[in-house]
């Protein structure tokens, strides 16, 4: 597992070295960054840092080399919490819906956390960054894990979602689509019980009809969690891309008992269905 920044010349300083004059008041950061990790090993990550001192007027471009992974990229923007944890989100982007623009904001004073997070874990990121800002801020980098990313991704998600089961159980469970890619989260107020939850997914392509079954076993979600259950990419090839869709999604959700949870636990272990990184207490949410 390894680290690399590398720090680019903004446009300010090539055109100072051509002996051009920049006349924006804005100023400038451009650099890469690069992750090199193994997944069955590694769980870390690293995000960028932002201290505001006065309110700024922001534009942030963020690019990945490989194209199919810029389509599964998120960038939020988190007030950082306590001991550099990522609190409440604040401005939530999908920059391939915007592919080539940059984002632009405004942040009041305070302390930032940047992540650029995925539904697929990317195993070596490299990413290239342009930040402008219209007033003086100070960039740094901070260590974090995949949960991290993965707990800020469901924060975006849940936002733009859309709550296809809702009811007085404290169970909810939510889908979003992009292009391409279907995705599928639960929330478990719960607070002993775990919830089993099946379904499957019916494809409305323009012709034709494809039923995909994300949940081969069901899968079990802890109490007072949510969990980023299943992603299913629909569309492989460039011809499927151009043709129109639509999706229905038929979902049961049980609640086990208390002593139905335990002796699933001691019996079961954890799900082998989740991976850990796609859980995260509620608590981080509320």
């Amino acid at each position: 597992m390894s680290f690399s920044v590398e720090y680019l010349p903004s446009k300010e300083e090539i055109l100072q070295k051509n002996g051009e004059e920049y006349r924006s008041e804005w100023k400038e950061t451009q650099f890469n960054q690069r992750i090199k990790r193994n997944l069955e090993i590694d769980d870390v990550s690293q995000l960028v840092r932002l201290e505001v001192e006065k309110w700024c007027e922001l534009e942030i471009e963020v690019t990945q080399q490989n194209k199919e992974e810029m389509q599964r990229l998120f960038v939020n923007i988190h007030h950082s919490g306590f001991n550099n944890q990522c609190g409440e989100l604040q401005y939530s982007f999908k920059p391939e819906e915007s592919f080539m623009k940059p984002i632009k904001t405004h942040l009041i004073p305070g302390i930032y956390l940047v992540v650029v997070t995925s539904y697929d874990d990317l195993e070596q990121p490299n990413f290239n960054w342009t930040i402008r800002y219209s007033e003086s801020i100070s960039i740094s980098f901070i260590c974090s894990t995949l949960s991290v990313e993965r707990a800020s991704l469901m924060q975006g998600i849940v936002k733009v979602a859309k709550c296809i089961w809702e009811k007085e159980d404290g169970v909810k469970v939510y889908t979003w689509r992009d292009e391409n890619t279907v995705l599928i989260m639960v929330d478990n107020h719960r607070k002993d019980e775990h919830v089993r939850v099946s379904g499957t997914i019916k494809v409305f392509y323009t012709d034709d009809l494809d039923v995909h079954d994300p949940f081969k076993n069901p899968c079990l979600v802890p109490p007072m969690s949510r969990c980023l259950l299943k992603h299913i990419h629909l569309l492989e090839d460039e011809e499927s891309e151009k043709m129109e869709w639509n999706f229905k999604i038929d979902v049961e959700c049980t609640i086990l008992s208390s002593w139905q949870s335990m002796w699933t636990i001691f019996v079961q272990g954890n799900d082998p269905n989740i991976v850990s990184q796609d859980v995260t207490p509620l608590t981080e949410f509320m």
